[in-house]
């Protein structure tokens, strides 16, 4: 067992953990097992007696965290392997997350968190243990490596908390939310199955209409840049968002723009290929004067 210090300020840790969000941190977390090739990753969630969350748990079947990999995930902010690249390294799929922070989140499901995976290393294949508290952020317990002949794959676990927050996790929201957010990636790659719960997250049985829209704009004057809108109406109950993609419609950011539309329940998705280079940039939505990226205007007629 050896124990890695994280090179960052506390609080800064926190604010990263989001705390409040715990639907985000669970919707990162599944992102991370799909970067990780996995084509089945399962949520689920524990209830106390009450009824109450009081352990969320993540199990994929991806590639996992090789030993030598572990040090580099846990030790430092940011450096991600995926800004090195826009693909997953087995199965060629379209990587989402390049930040690097997405294990921090899971101090928004628990005070206790705690990482199992298996992973082909440079000495075979080897299973770890990472564990955490929140009672010391910033430091990881890393098990010594040990073989084994299990597939690869990740388990994550949060326990130890029980809150209101929590329990936005076993509502119908949750799922939506899920749903939404995953819905062209599901679409590109039909193989892949989520588990939220006991459900499958299927976006086509809730899928009522989905329209498309050119749309075009120029960035710093150079020659004008060419997107998708597009507009998929549900049969569900779901908050209306503006979901900023990469070309191949996989969720960078998503902004709240305030749509109001009485009786349409919808999520739109912008699709630029150069998407993923303004993460965190909301200036389509909000027309920010500080991006180099103008608003987008114009407005279809939502209601066809």
């Amino acid at each position: 067992m050896r124990r890695v210090h994280l090179e960052a300020a506390e609080d800064h840790v926190e604010r990263l953990a989001r705390e409040n969000d715990p639907v985000g941190a669970v919707k990162e977390l599944v992102w991370n097992a799909l970067d990780a090739d996995a084509t089945r990753v399962e949520v689920v969630l524990d209830l106390s007696g009450l009824g109450g969350v009081e352990k969320i748990t993540v199990i994929d079947n991806g590639s996992g965290i090789t030993p030598e990999g572990c040090d580099s995930a846990f030790e430092r902010i940011g450096g991600s392997w995926k800004k090195m690249t826009r693909r997953t390294p087995q199965l060629n799929r379209f990587l989402h997350g390049s930040a690097g922070q997405g294990r921090l989140r899971g101090y928004a499901l628990g005070d206790h968190i705690r990482w199992a995976t298996v992973a082909d290393g440079i000495d075979g294949r080897r299973r770890v243990m990472i564990r955490a508290s929140a009672t010391a952020r910033n430091d990881f317990e890393i098990s010594t490596p040990q073989p084994t002949d299990d597939p690869t794959g990740t388990t994550f676990e949060a326990w130890g908390r029980q809150s209101k927050r929590l329990d936005q996790l076993k509502t119908h929201k949750a799922v939506a939310q899920l749903t939404t957010e995953l819905a062209t990636y599901l679409a590109v790659y039909q193989g892949v199955e989520v588990i939220y719960d006991g459900q499958r997250i299927d976006p086509e049985k809730s899928v009522q209409r989905r329209d498309e829209y050119e749309l075009s704009f120029t960035v710093n004057g150079e020659p004008a840049q060419a997107a998708r809108l597009r507009v998929v109406e549900w049969s569900m109950k779901t908050d209306r968002e503006l979901h900023l993609c990469d070309a191949d419609g996989i969720t960078v950011d998503i902004a709240d723009v305030g749509i109001r539309a009485p009786g349409f329940t919808f999520t739109a998705y912008v699709l630029w290929e150069a998407m993923p280079e303004h993460q965190g940039d909301f200036l389509l939505g909000e027309g920010r004067l500080d991006s180099e990226v103008p608003p987008i205007a114009w407005r279809p007629d939502l209601r066809g």
